[in-house]
Order: C-alpha cells, then sequence, then structure tokens
C-alpha cells in the first residue's frame, strides 16, 4: 500500500502545475502556442497510460534512456496526469467569461494579479467535480505499476498469487484498494458539495 500511496502523491504533486501551465497557455496564450498544446493533449488522451508505462520501461532503453521501474511508471503516469488535469482545468477557465477579464483589466490590474484574484478562484469552482475525479482515478491508475514488476499492491499479490496459487492476496489488494478510494470518494464528494455551495 506504501508504494500506491507514494506513486499517487508523488504523481498528483508533479502534474497540478504543469497541467494548470498547460490550461492557462491553451486558453490565454497565443494561438501558435495553444494549437500544437491542443493537438499534444488530444492525441495523449488516446493512448492508454499503460502502453505509455510500457513503452518508458521497454523502448527508451533502446534510445539510451534506462529508467528503474518505479521511475518508469512514476513519469508515465504523471504525464497523463497532466494531460487529464489540463483538461479540467481548461474547461473551468473557458467558463469564466471574458467580461470577468476585461473588468479586472479596466481596474488597472496586472495579468498575474488577474489570474490569482479573480479567474483562478472562480476556475477552481468549476473544476471541482471534475478535478475530483480524476484524483480517484489516478489512485487507481497505479495499479498499472504491477506490469512492470513494481510491488505495489497489486503486484505484490500476484506474486504472492503466483508463488502459493492462493488467489486471498488478490482478494485484500482489491479491499486496499476500497481501503484508500472509499475514504477519497467521500472527501471529494464533500468537497464538491462545498464548490457548489460558494457557486
Amino acid at each position: 500500500m506504501f508504494v500506491t500511496l507514494q506513486l499517487a502523491t508523488l504523481t498528483f504533486f508533479l502534474a497540478i502545475v504543469p497541467g494548470l501551465l498547460i490550461a492557462l497557455a491553451r486558453r490565454l496564450g497565443p494561438r501558435w502556442l495553444a494549437l500544437p498544446l491542443g493537438a499534444m493533449v488530444n492525441l495523449v488522451r488516446c493512448v492508454p497510460t499503460l502502453l505509455t508505462v510500457v513503452f518508458i520501461y521497454l523502448a527508451l532503453p533502446f534510445a539510451g534512456i534506462t529508467l528503474s521501474a518505479f521511475a518508469s511508471v512514476l513519469l508515465g503516469t504523471t504525464f497523463m496526469q497532466v494531460v487529464f488535469f489540463s483538461e479540467a482545468f481548461r474547461g473551468a477557465l473557458a467558463s469564466v467569461g471574458k467580461g470577468q477579464f476585461d473588468a479586472a483589466y479596466a481596474c488597472g490590474l496586472r495579468t498575474t494579479t488577474v489570474l490569482r484574484r479573480v479567474i483562478l478562484p472562480q476556475a477552481a469552482l468549476v473544476a471541482a467535480p471534475a478535478f475530483a475525479s480524476s484524483l480517484v482515478l489516478l489512485v487507481q491508475n497505479t495499479s498499472i505499476a504491477s506490469a512492470v514488476a513494481v510491488n505495489d499492491m497489486i503486484g505484490t499479490a500476484l506474486n504472492i498469487q503466483t508463488n502459493y496459487g492462493d488467489p486471498a492476496p488478490l482478494v485484500a489488494a482489491g479491499i486496499g484498494y476500497l481501503v484508500l478510494i472509499v475514504p477519497l470518494v467521500r472527501l471529494t464528494r464533500r468537497w464538491e458539495r462545498r464548490m457548489a455551495m460558494a457557486l
């Protein structure tokens, strides 16, 4: 369970800022930057996370880039999570009307101040449901680590099951994910309700 929590936590903190920056660039940046970023996001969304992780772990060594199994999983899940977060943030930013920008600029506020005090607080309220769902999926996606021999909950359970022919460890792994995800779902639902009340 520790490896699963470690992967989920590291992925979250590594992905959230790049995801926000990509969303801002697509929403507010110049067209020459927004278009390729949009194409990249749409392309990456079509690729399974498992394929990304396996490619990093097994294919990159042929290019002279060798990463440990854990680093490969972390890089792959972070790369995919950046895209998921960016879409959640982009949709939220799109919900903030252009008039909000114009009114803030008319008050003499700088762009960074407009974003920090006007736009991002409103966008955060709208992004809450999609962001919460993405967090739950992030924890679930850590199970991909077992595909490259990382001993997360699934990997450990599979090893024990293979060695002893006992399916009980797989059941225990399922219970372990329930222990992690059910409280997370409850917390995210509470967060969503608070965001809805704030709206």
